[in-house]
Protein backbone atom coordinates (compact mmCIF):
# COMPACT_ATOMS: atom_id res chain seq x y z
CA UNK A 1 0.00 0.00 0.00
CA UNK A 2 0.54 3.42 -0.23
CA UNK A 3 -0.08 4.40 3.25
CA UNK A 4 3.19 3.73 5.72
CA UNK A 5 5.78 3.43 2.95
CA UNK A 6 8.31 5.51 2.14
CA UNK A 7 8.15 7.43 -0.88
CA UNK A 8 10.41 6.42 -3.47
CA UNK A 9 10.37 2.61 -2.87
CA UNK A 10 7.97 0.80 -4.63
CA UNK A 11 9.33 -1.45 -7.12
CA UNK A 12 9.34 -0.64 -10.71
CA UNK A 13 9.48 2.98 -11.18
CA UNK A 14 12.17 5.21 -11.73
CA UNK A 15 11.62 7.59 -9.30
CA UNK A 16 13.45 10.85 -9.42
CA UNK A 17 16.91 11.41 -6.95
CA UNK A 18 14.90 14.12 -4.87
CA UNK A 19 11.93 11.44 -4.59
CA UNK A 20 13.76 9.11 -3.36
CA UNK A 21 16.32 10.87 -1.28
CA UNK A 22 13.41 12.60 0.06
CA UNK A 23 12.78 10.63 3.14
CA UNK A 24 8.88 10.84 3.46
CA UNK A 25 6.73 8.29 4.36
CA UNK A 26 3.57 8.44 3.24
CA UNK A 27 0.49 9.16 5.28
CA UNK A 28 -2.97 10.73 4.83
CA UNK A 29 -1.58 14.90 5.62
CA UNK A 30 1.71 14.46 3.63
CA UNK A 31 -0.10 12.53 0.48
CA UNK A 32 -3.07 15.06 0.34
CA UNK A 33 -0.25 18.30 0.13
CA UNK A 34 1.75 16.04 -2.60
CA UNK A 35 -1.16 15.47 -4.45
CA UNK A 36 -2.32 19.32 -4.38
CA UNK A 37 1.75 20.77 -4.81
CA UNK A 38 4.16 18.29 -5.40
CA UNK A 39 7.31 20.07 -5.60
CA UNK A 40 6.13 22.01 -2.28
CA UNK A 41 6.61 18.56 -0.34
CA UNK A 42 9.20 17.18 -2.29
CA UNK A 43 11.35 19.68 -4.08
CA UNK A 44 12.78 18.86 -7.54
CA UNK A 45 10.44 15.41 -7.71
CA UNK A 46 9.58 14.98 -11.25
CA UNK A 47 5.75 13.48 -10.68
CA UNK A 48 2.86 16.00 -11.81
CA UNK A 49 -0.47 15.30 -10.54
CA UNK A 50 -2.88 17.35 -11.70
CA UNK A 51 -6.50 15.37 -11.13
CA UNK A 52 -7.88 16.37 -7.95
CA UNK A 53 -9.94 20.10 -7.70
CA UNK A 54 -11.77 19.50 -4.46
CA UNK A 55 -11.11 18.25 -0.80
CA UNK A 56 -13.92 15.87 -0.82
CA UNK A 57 -11.78 13.94 -4.03
CA UNK A 58 -8.73 13.89 -1.95
CA UNK A 59 -11.10 12.78 1.23
CA UNK A 60 -12.33 9.85 -1.05
CA UNK A 61 -8.84 8.92 -2.07
CA UNK A 62 -7.88 8.38 1.62
CA UNK A 63 -11.29 6.16 2.38
CA UNK A 64 -10.56 4.05 -0.72
CA UNK A 65 -6.40 4.09 0.49
CA UNK A 66 -7.39 2.94 3.88
CA UNK A 67 -10.07 0.45 2.76
CA UNK A 68 -7.33 -0.75 0.54
CA UNK A 69 -4.01 -1.52 2.60
CA UNK A 70 -2.46 -4.19 0.56
CA UNK A 71 -3.34 -2.47 -2.63
CA UNK A 72 -1.01 -4.08 -5.31
CA UNK A 73 -2.95 -4.66 -8.81
CA UNK A 74 -6.71 -5.54 -8.05
CA UNK A 75 -8.56 -3.01 -5.79
CA UNK A 76 -11.44 -4.19 -3.65
CA UNK A 77 -15.02 -3.74 -5.62
CA UNK A 78 -16.14 -0.12 -4.57
CA UNK A 79 -19.80 -0.05 -3.29
CA UNK A 80 -21.83 0.83 -6.41
CA UNK A 81 -19.23 1.12 -9.27
CA UNK A 82 -20.67 -1.25 -11.73
CA UNK A 83 -24.32 0.77 -11.26
CA UNK A 84 -21.73 4.09 -11.60
CA UNK A 85 -20.14 2.86 -14.77
CA UNK A 86 -23.28 2.30 -16.39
Amino acid sequence: GVLGRQAGTAPGYAYSPAMKASRVVWNERNLAAFLRDTDDVVPGNKMRFFGFFSQRQLDDLMVFLRANPSLTTKPAPVAGASRLAK
